[in-house]
């Protein structure tokens, strides 16, 4: 006898026997049922199962793209655009644009650079 013969004979067994049990043990029973399936319903949702891979796979995606946004925000993309920067940062800070052309400054920048 295979096993789905097997389940099979116990399960028409326990159909048959299920129609001698008493009213009070059946209502228990499908008591307990319901209790299992609420139970089991909720620990499915409670740990994640599918609805986690559902948000986990976009939030990742939108977090790749928001650091690849302000990645090349302050990355300048071409030349141009960058001594453009560099050139307003030297015409607004606080130190003269004669100090940049003193020898002493080019000195520090040949030392600094080694």
């Amino acid at each position: 006898m295979s096993d789905v013969q097997t389940l099979r004979l116990v399960r028409r067994y326990l159909d048959r026997t299920t129609d001698e049990l008493p009213g009070e043990v059946t209502a228990a029973l499908a008591r307990a049922r319901n209790r299992a399936i609420t139970a089991r319903s909720t620990d499915q949702y409670s740990t994640g199962g599918v609805w986690s891979l559902r948000w986990a796979i976009p939030a990742i995606l939108v977090t790749c793209l928001g650091i690849v946004h302000f990645e090349r925000r302050d990355t300048p993309i071409d030349p141009i655009a960058q001594t453009a920067r560099i050139d307003t940062q030297v015409l607004t800070d606080d130190l003269p644009v004669d100090a940049y052309l003193e020898p002493g400054f080019i000195a520090w920048l040949d030392e600094s650079s080694l």
